[in-house]
Protein backbone atom coordinates (compact mmCIF):
# COMPACT_ATOMS: atom_id res chain seq x y z
CA UNK A 1 0.00 0.00 0.00
CA UNK A 2 0.90 4.07 -0.03
CA UNK A 3 2.96 4.79 2.68
CA UNK A 4 3.25 8.63 2.72
CA UNK A 5 0.18 9.93 4.58
CA UNK A 6 -0.83 12.64 1.62
CA UNK A 7 -0.18 9.26 -1.23
CA UNK A 8 -2.85 7.21 1.24
CA UNK A 9 -5.04 10.21 1.38
CA UNK A 10 -5.10 10.82 -1.99
CA UNK A 11 -6.39 7.47 -2.61
CA UNK A 12 -9.09 7.21 -0.44
CA UNK A 13 -10.68 10.33 -0.81
CA UNK A 14 -10.04 9.84 -4.60
CA UNK A 15 -11.89 6.76 -4.45
CA UNK A 16 -14.87 8.20 -2.26
CA UNK A 17 -15.69 10.88 -4.44
CA UNK A 18 -15.07 9.03 -7.81
CA UNK A 19 -17.82 6.78 -6.12
CA UNK A 20 -19.94 9.37 -5.17
CA UNK A 21 -20.07 10.91 -8.90
CA UNK A 22 -20.74 7.56 -10.58
CA UNK A 23 -23.28 7.58 -13.16
CA UNK A 24 -23.95 4.11 -13.84
CA UNK A 25 -23.94 0.72 -11.54
CA UNK A 26 -21.08 -0.75 -13.55
CA UNK A 27 -18.67 1.55 -12.06
CA UNK A 28 -20.16 1.30 -9.21
CA UNK A 29 -19.10 -2.10 -8.71
CA UNK A 30 -16.14 -1.50 -10.19
CA UNK A 31 -15.37 1.47 -7.42
CA UNK A 32 -17.22 -1.15 -4.90
CA UNK A 33 -14.99 -3.83 -6.09
CA UNK A 34 -11.69 -1.93 -5.28
CA UNK A 35 -12.86 -1.32 -1.78
CA UNK A 36 -13.51 -5.01 -0.88
CA UNK A 37 -10.12 -5.63 -2.30
CA UNK A 38 -8.39 -3.04 -0.09
CA UNK A 39 -10.55 -4.31 2.97
CA UNK A 40 -9.47 -7.68 2.29
CA UNK A 41 -5.38 -6.75 2.05
CA UNK A 42 -5.75 -4.36 4.79
CA UNK A 43 -7.73 -7.35 6.91
CA UNK A 44 -9.93 -4.28 7.82
CA UNK A 45 -12.71 -5.06 10.26
CA UNK A 46 -16.00 -4.71 9.29
CA UNK A 47 -17.00 -4.19 13.16
CA UNK A 48 -15.78 -0.42 13.82
CA UNK A 49 -16.28 0.24 10.18
CA UNK A 50 -19.69 -0.50 10.93
CA UNK A 51 -19.74 1.86 13.65
CA UNK A 52 -18.73 5.30 11.83
CA UNK A 53 -21.29 4.19 9.25
CA UNK A 54 -24.45 2.87 11.01
CA UNK A 55 -25.91 5.91 11.79
CA UNK A 56 -25.76 7.27 8.61
CA UNK A 57 -27.30 3.78 6.89
CA UNK A 58 -30.34 3.85 9.44
CA UNK A 59 -30.74 7.32 8.19
CA UNK A 60 -30.74 6.17 4.63
CA UNK A 61 -34.30 4.27 4.44
CA UNK A 62 -35.99 7.33 5.88
CA UNK A 63 -33.80 9.93 3.44
CA UNK A 64 -35.23 7.36 0.15
CA UNK A 65 -38.53 7.56 1.71
CA UNK A 66 -38.85 11.18 1.36
CA UNK A 67 -37.11 10.98 -1.70
CA UNK A 68 -39.71 8.71 -2.96
CA UNK A 69 -42.54 10.92 -1.22
CA UNK A 70 -41.64 14.42 -2.61
CA UNK A 71 -41.21 12.72 -6.53
CA UNK A 72 -44.23 11.61 -6.84
CA UNK A 73 -46.28 14.41 -5.46
CA UNK A 74 -44.15 17.43 -7.01
CA UNK A 75 -42.58 15.75 -10.42
CA UNK A 76 -44.38 13.48 -12.92
CA UNK A 77 -41.88 10.73 -12.93
CA UNK A 78 -43.11 7.45 -11.55
CA UNK A 79 -42.46 5.57 -8.82
CA UNK A 80 -40.45 3.15 -10.46
CA UNK A 81 -38.45 5.41 -11.93
CA UNK A 82 -38.10 7.57 -8.66
CA UNK A 83 -36.91 4.18 -6.63
CA UNK A 84 -34.07 3.33 -8.97
CA UNK A 85 -32.81 6.93 -8.89
CA UNK A 86 -33.24 6.94 -5.05
CA UNK A 87 -31.26 3.86 -4.49
CA UNK A 88 -28.92 4.35 -6.73
CA UNK A 89 -27.68 7.58 -5.26
CA UNK A 90 -28.65 5.56 -1.69
CA UNK A 91 -25.95 3.58 -2.80
CA UNK A 92 -22.96 5.64 -3.70
CA UNK A 93 -23.45 7.58 -0.51
CA UNK A 94 -23.15 4.40 1.18
CA UNK A 95 -20.15 3.33 -0.67
CA UNK A 96 -18.37 6.98 -0.01
CA UNK A 97 -19.69 6.31 3.66
CA UNK A 98 -17.60 3.29 3.61
CA UNK A 99 -14.36 4.27 1.98
CA UNK A 100 -14.17 6.97 4.27
CA UNK A 101 -14.98 4.39 7.45
CA UNK A 102 -11.98 2.53 6.46
CA UNK A 103 -9.58 5.41 5.67
CA UNK A 104 -10.61 6.76 9.36
CA UNK A 105 -10.55 2.99 10.99
CA UNK A 106 -6.51 3.45 9.65
CA UNK A 107 -6.18 6.97 12.01
CA UNK A 108 -4.16 8.25 9.10
CA UNK A 109 -5.29 12.06 9.81
CA UNK A 110 -2.69 13.41 12.07
CA UNK A 111 -0.11 12.18 9.67
CA UNK A 112 -1.78 14.07 6.76
CA UNK A 113 -1.50 17.05 9.33
CA UNK A 114 1.73 16.72 9.70
CA UNK A 115 2.71 16.22 5.98
CA UNK A 116 0.83 19.32 5.07
CA UNK A 117 3.22 21.00 7.11
CA UNK A 118 5.99 19.71 6.27
CA UNK A 119 5.29 20.42 2.40
CA UNK A 120 4.43 24.17 3.35
CA UNK A 121 8.00 24.27 5.37
CA UNK A 122 9.62 22.86 1.99
CA UNK A 123 8.11 25.38 -0.20
CA UNK A 124 9.68 28.15 1.97
CA UNK A 125 6.93 30.38 2.27
CA UNK A 126 6.47 33.20 5.18
CA UNK A 127 3.10 33.59 5.09
CA UNK A 128 1.99 34.22 8.52
CA UNK A 129 -1.49 34.00 7.83
CA UNK A 130 -0.64 30.42 7.09
CA UNK A 131 0.87 29.36 9.79
CA UNK A 132 -1.59 30.40 12.39
CA UNK A 133 -4.01 28.56 10.28
CA UNK A 134 -1.83 25.78 10.67
CA UNK A 135 -1.24 26.89 14.58
CA UNK A 136 -5.30 26.65 15.03
CA UNK A 137 -5.88 23.31 12.78
CA UNK A 138 -3.18 22.32 15.42
CA UNK A 139 -4.46 23.28 18.75
CA UNK A 140 -8.40 22.17 17.62
CA UNK A 141 -6.73 18.65 16.77
CA UNK A 142 -5.41 18.55 20.37
CA UNK A 143 -8.35 20.02 22.52
CA UNK A 144 -11.40 18.59 20.10
CA UNK A 145 -11.27 15.22 21.19
CA UNK A 146 -11.08 15.84 25.08
CA UNK A 147 -14.54 16.73 25.03
CA UNK A 148 -15.49 13.56 24.43
CA UNK A 149 -13.32 11.78 26.56
CA UNK A 150 -14.55 14.29 29.72
CA UNK A 151 -18.28 13.79 29.13
CA UNK A 152 -17.77 9.71 28.88
CA UNK A 153 -15.89 10.43 32.39
CA UNK A 154 -18.65 12.60 33.88
CA UNK A 155 -21.08 9.76 32.32
CA UNK A 156 -19.35 7.08 34.59
CA UNK A 157 -18.84 9.64 37.24
CA UNK A 158 -22.91 9.73 37.86
CA UNK A 159 -22.89 5.68 37.61
CA UNK A 160 -19.74 5.12 40.01
CA UNK A 161 -22.28 7.75 42.65
CA UNK A 162 -24.83 6.05 42.20
CA UNK A 163 -26.69 8.67 39.84
CA UNK A 164 -28.99 6.83 37.04
CA UNK A 165 -27.20 7.97 33.71
CA UNK A 166 -29.36 9.13 30.73
CA UNK A 167 -31.09 6.17 28.84
CA UNK A 168 -32.02 6.85 25.56
CA UNK A 169 -30.70 8.75 22.53
CA UNK A 170 -32.84 11.79 22.98
CA UNK A 171 -32.18 12.22 27.16
CA UNK A 172 -28.19 11.49 26.13
CA UNK A 173 -28.65 14.65 23.53
CA UNK A 174 -29.89 16.92 25.91
CA UNK A 175 -27.42 16.17 28.64
CA UNK A 176 -24.67 16.72 26.44
CA UNK A 177 -26.43 20.14 25.16
CA UNK A 178 -26.54 21.09 29.55
CA UNK A 179 -22.81 19.82 29.96
CA UNK A 180 -21.75 21.39 26.42
CA UNK A 181 -21.05 25.29 27.58
CA UNK A 182 -19.39 24.02 30.51
CA UNK A 183 -16.58 21.54 28.60
CA UNK A 184 -15.95 24.79 25.66
CA UNK A 185 -15.66 27.11 28.63
CA UNK A 186 -13.09 24.62 29.48
CA UNK A 187 -11.13 23.65 26.62
CA UNK A 188 -11.18 27.81 25.80
CA UNK A 189 -9.36 28.59 28.99
CA UNK A 190 -6.81 25.19 28.48
CA UNK A 191 -6.29 26.22 24.73
CA UNK A 192 -6.15 30.28 26.33
CA UNK A 193 -3.39 28.86 29.22
CA UNK A 194 -1.24 26.83 26.61
CA UNK A 195 -1.50 29.83 23.93
CA UNK A 196 0.29 32.02 26.79
CA UNK A 197 2.58 29.61 27.38
CA UNK A 198 3.77 29.26 23.95
CA UNK A 199 3.94 33.32 23.72
CA UNK A 200 6.28 33.44 26.77
CA UNK A 201 8.25 30.66 25.54
CA UNK A 202 8.85 32.65 21.98
CA UNK A 203 6.70 30.09 19.95
CA UNK A 204 5.69 31.93 16.49
CA UNK A 205 7.84 34.80 16.61
CA UNK A 206 9.86 32.48 13.96
CA UNK A 207 8.33 32.13 10.45
CA UNK A 208 8.30 29.65 9.16
CA UNK A 209 7.86 27.88 12.02
CA UNK A 210 9.28 24.34 12.42
CA UNK A 211 7.43 20.97 12.54
CA UNK A 212 8.38 18.46 15.24
CA UNK A 213 7.93 15.42 13.47
CA UNK A 214 9.05 16.00 9.78
CA UNK A 215 7.67 14.01 7.22
CA UNK A 216 9.75 14.02 3.91
CA UNK A 217 7.20 14.61 0.69
CA UNK A 218 9.87 13.31 -2.21
CA UNK A 219 9.50 13.10 -6.20
CA UNK A 220 8.41 9.87 -5.39
CA UNK A 221 5.29 11.10 -3.64
CA UNK A 222 4.29 13.26 -5.99
CA UNK A 223 4.27 11.18 -8.87
CA UNK A 224 2.06 8.60 -6.44
CA UNK A 225 -0.12 11.72 -6.09
CA UNK A 226 -0.27 12.42 -9.84
CA UNK A 227 -0.85 9.15 -10.81
CA UNK A 228 -3.49 8.90 -8.51
CA UNK A 229 -5.49 11.61 -9.74
CA UNK A 230 -5.24 11.03 -13.17
CA UNK A 231 -6.26 7.38 -12.88
CA UNK A 232 -9.75 8.70 -11.63
CA UNK A 233 -10.21 11.03 -14.06
CA UNK A 234 -9.08 8.78 -16.83
CA UNK A 235 -11.79 6.44 -15.10
CA UNK A 236 -14.71 8.62 -15.47
CA UNK A 237 -13.29 10.07 -19.23
CA UNK A 238 -13.45 6.72 -20.53
CA UNK A 239 -16.43 5.42 -18.61
CA UNK A 240 -18.57 8.54 -20.49
CA UNK A 241 -17.26 7.46 -23.53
Amino acid sequence: MLKHPLSEATFFVGLSISGLVSQSWTLWAFHGAVLIMIMLIQETSLAPVWNRIRHLVLFFPILLGMFLLSSVIFSNISFTEAGASGSFSMMRFLLSATVMGVYMERKSGKGVFQSLRSVWLMTGQRWRKVEDLFLFLGLTLRFFPSIHLQWTQLQSSKISLGMQAESGRWKQIASLMTDLPGFLIHQLKKADTTSLAMSLRGYGNQVPRGVAQFIPFGVADAMQVTILISSYAAVHHFATI
